[in-house]
């Protein structure tokens, strides 16, 4: 059950990659503004 594909996994870590990237771009952005 535990097991997924490579293509899988691959792509789930790019989903989260993406994500967290996201969140951390969004942080600085606005703590950016904050500082202003």
């Amino acid at each position: 059950m535990m097991r997924v594909t490579l293509g899988n996994n691959h792509f789930h870590q790019y989903q989260f990659f993406k994500f967290y990237a996201g969140k951390v771009s969004h942080i600085s952005v606005t703590h950016f503004t904050a500082e202003l």
